[in-house]
């Protein structure tokens, strides 16, 4: 019976397929920085952006992230706004239209999302903060960047809470999925064990 192990090994290699694609297709950060080059970023970003996807783990992925969305993101809110950048009271009005609404977080997270949710929401409160008294000290332009900073922060923090059913972990499956899985490679060598002690060609389970 020359054919029963190579069967084992189908078995086990189809396993594999499909628990990395069940981990490919719930990870959320690939969409988003196909949204984020959608947005024309500088050079620098594009750098960035690539180091996100040269990671080998999602949770490195998702660690890059922050710095590639929060570059892109200012750069677009500075693009965006000009005028505001050249008059101070055109930088007052655009700061007192974009106070930020903070979104109060409760859910329980992997210690890395709730990380990054934590910090980006804090330098974004702290730089909006400051943003306004700096554009009246520094002159309107500095002002404009720390707004835009600050509400880039802002936003990659609401964009992690909204992602409530991804991890920072490596995605994987569900544990109805992975119990699936297991019982499928289990299935494959108890046949062979039978099908040897029968002295039958072994079946691929259904």
């Amino acid at each position: 019976m020359e054919y029963r192990q190579p069967i084992v090994r189908k078995t086990a290699s189809l396993a594999v397929v499909l628990l990395l694609a069940c981990g490919r297709d719930r990870d959320p950060v690939e969409p988003e920085l196909a949204r984020l080059e959608a947005l024309k970023p500088p050079k620098a970003t594009v750098t960035q952006i690539a180091a996100v996807r040269a990671a080998k783990t999602a949770e490195l992925r998702l660690y890059r992230l922050r710095e590639a969305f929060v570059s892109v993101e200012t750069a677009a809110f500075l693009s965006a706004h000009p005028a505001a950048g050249n008059d101070m009271a055109s930088l007052e009005a655009l700061w007192k239209q974009q106070a930020p609404k903070i979104t109060r977080d409760d859910a329980v997270r992997p210690l890395l999302h709730a990380a990054r949710i934590e910090a980006a929401t804090n330098r974004g409160r702290k730089l909006y903060d400051a943003s306004l008294p700096y554009g009246k000290a520094s002159g309107p332009g500095d002002g404009l960047y720390y707004l835009a900073e600050a509400l880039a922060n802002l936003k990659f923090a609401e964009w992690m809470i909204s992602q409530r059913s991804h991890g920072d972990e490596e995605q994987g499956p569900t544990p109805e999925e992975a119990g699936g899985f297991l019982r499928l490679g289990r299935t494959g060598h108890r046949q062979v064990r039978a099908v040897k002690r029968a002295g039958e060609s072994p079946r691929v389970p259904a």
